[in-house]
């Protein structure tokens, strides 16, 4: 086996260690972090982007901690300690059961990073070089010994930091979700000798040693106040809807000189929550977007290019791939995606570590993200555009969304290809506001602060507002159609018809009628071809929709629940309706059944 892509490592601070004799160390030794970085950074093992940079961030800071001006330095000392701590632990499941717990390189580099970094100057209240990182985020799928993993450091800040009376938790919204991590260091506790320390008490409220305590806590964010937590595991934070939770347990750790919130979760649907925002200030960081010292990120997960189901690139997601988790089982779970949409959403998330809206997943947030663009609506060139306007109108408790798509000839973009831009107006009454829960009302009153939501103040949506609307547009720039439900808005229809002289058309948003369309808004979504403002309405509704198969390859755009709004999209899809194509071929002659380009 060549040794060539270690070379890298011959004059890195801490390696220590000739090239003939890397073969020597030992399975459980820090310097197997340092291996494992070289491998990710020279391709020998196969790795998304961002573990690549990760790891690349790790070689760097190492190479710089020489440099005076360079704040922080690793102690090989701190990250051996952290390694041979999991030697007194067995695993208590599975085939591994009873025996020592092994760290995996992956899981080597991870846990020295964060223990091992420290800061060259002292705490000014400790003296002591205390750790740079006080946040750790490790983004994973499952079965990879994610759980193991984050025991093993809630069990190390526990009883064997040096912190006096430190305060560790393992938190969620649910106690049965808290109790996760928690549980299974209980399990691990048991098979090791402090056990039978005098010191050591298990109660009702949790584990206890000397002065310090472990924890589950599952509450209210509003009733967790007067906490000075040591270590925060928030376990699975992709299934957390109340965004506050990690707020206020981050704001107990104050007082603390080396405490750390730590996250280890897989990807999950939840849009909206506390996880899309962690996850994306990783890949910020990650991508020097953002200075981010203090915080230590692994996210493993295919890259937004991959196939799905391209066996090659699963190991991005799962680094513990055929030694903890089987390729048999993630083959089944992708021969079921494949297949089934109602299969897709668990598979991506669970298996390929990718943010997804529900068990019947349409859009993904990456495909959205990549439409994102700085649109100027005020710009000439936008006259001269065919305009179609899609309407979804309603009055009592959802939104009224008007939908302006703009068709703009391929000699126009950057792509070289056709684009649609996308305008959206929405309203919505304060009485629906009212009738709303407390986070979607935070979310309406952010969405109108932000421009993107017009609150009318009455119990319903007055039809004069959307009418004089479409009117201001239709003299602005070129409208072709105004399509509607006719159901919704007849004496609106009839107005634009006969009182401005727009060409209005019946759309019914039967499945059948909008069945092509919205294979079409997914395509073009997944192409690039849609692009919107980052409109945060929109966004929403798109991450609401789910799809829904009938008979005869015919799809439709479905919700959860009456709460969730999908009516931005629809209106979209509305409009798109009534776009027409160049070519007289349809463009889903080989989807095969399915609803997207990438499942073929």
């Amino acid at each position: 086996m060549s040794l060539s892509r270690y070379e890298m490592l011959l004059d890195v601070h801490g390696f220590n260690t000739k090239l003939k004799d890397i073969p020597k160390i030992p399975t459980q030794d820090y310097r197997q972090a340092y291996l494992y970085a070289a491998d990710i950074i020279t391709g020998y093992i196969n790795s998304n982007k961002y573990i690549k940079l990760a790891c690349q961030r790790f070689i760097d800071d190492l190479k710089a901690s020489s440099e005076p001006d360079f704040k922080y330095i690793f102690s090989t000392k701190k990250a051996q300690r952290i390694v041979d701590f999991y030697k007194h632990m067995k695993h208590t499941d599975g085939d591994f059961y009873g025996k020592p717990f092994e760290l995996m390189p992956w899981q080597i580099f991870i846990v020295s990073n964060i223990i091992g970094w420290l800061k060259k100057e002292p705490h000014h209240r400790s003296k002591k070089h205390v750790r740079r990182f006080t946040e750790a985020q490790l983004w994973v799928a499952r079965k990879n010994g994610k759980s193991a993993l984050s025991s093993g450091l809630a069990l190390y800040f526990f009883l064997a930091d040096g912190e006096h009376g430190a305060q560790v938790y393992s938190v969620g919204p649910s106690l049965k979700q808290a109790k996760i991590v928690y549980d299974q260091s209980t399990k691990i506790i048991n098979g090791m000798s402090v056990k039978y320390d005098k010191a050591f008490k298990q109660r009702f409220d949790g584990m206890h040693y000397v002065n310090s305590k472990y924890q589950p806590l599952a509450n209210n964010s509003s009733t967790l106040d007067g906490l000075s937590s040591h270590l925060v595991v928030c376990d699975e934070i992709h299934e957390w809807t109340d965004r506050n939770l990690y707020g206020v347990m981050d704001t107990s750790t104050g007082a603390r000189t080396q405490s750390l919130m730590l996250v280890i979760s897989t990807a999950g649907t939840i849009l909206d929550g506390i996880a899309v925002d962690l996850y994306k200030r990783g890949q910020r960081m990650l991508d020097k977007v953002i200075e981010a010292d203090h915080m230590f990120t692994m996210i493993y997960g295919i890259d937004e290019d991959d196939d799905y189901f391209d066996e090659d690139t699963w190991i991005k997601a799962n680094p513990a791939l055929g030694v903890v988790k089987d390729y048999d089982d993630i083959s089944k779970n992708a021969a079921m995606a494949r297949d089934l949409v109602s299969e897709r959403t668990g598979f991506l998330t669970k298996h390929l570590n990718v943010f997804c809206h529900s068990e019947k997943v349409w859009l993904k947030k990456q495909d959205l993200d990549k439409c994102v663009a700085d649109l100027d609506f005020n710009a000439e060139k936008y006259k001269r555009y065919d305009c179609y306007i899609g309407v979804d109108l309603a009055q009592k408790i959802d939104l009224t969304a008007v939908s302006a798509v703009f068709k703009v000839p391929a000699s126009d973009t950057e792509s070289g290809k056709i684009e649609y831009h996308l305008m959206q107006k929405h309203y919505i009454a304060r009485g629906a506001i009212n009738k709303a829960s407390e986070q979607v009302q935070n979310l309406y009153h952010t969405w109108s602060l932000q421009g993107y939501l017009e609150i009318v103040e009455s119990t319903i949506t007055d039809f004069d507002l959307v009418l004089d609307y479409i009117a201001d547009l239709s003299k602005k720039y070129n409208v072709i159609e105004v399509a509607f439900d006719p159901a919704q808005g007849n004496q609106l229809m009839n107005d634009l018809r006969n009182k401005h002289g727009l060409t209005v058309v019946e759309v019914k948003p039967t499945p059948v009628q909008l069945n092509e369309p919205t294979k079409r808004v997914e395509a073009m979504i997944v192409d690039s071809c849609i692009k919107y403002n980052g409109d945060k309405v929109f966004e929403y509704c798109c991450s609401n929709a789910l799809l829904k198969n009938h008979a005869n390859n015919i799809v439709s755009v479905v919700k959860n629940t009456n709460e969730d709004k999908t009516d931005s999209l629809m209106a979209m899809i509305i409009a798109a309706s009534r776009i027409t194509e160049e070519s007289t071929q349809s463009i889903y002659e080989d989807m095969k059944g399915l609803v997207s380009i990438r499942y073929k």
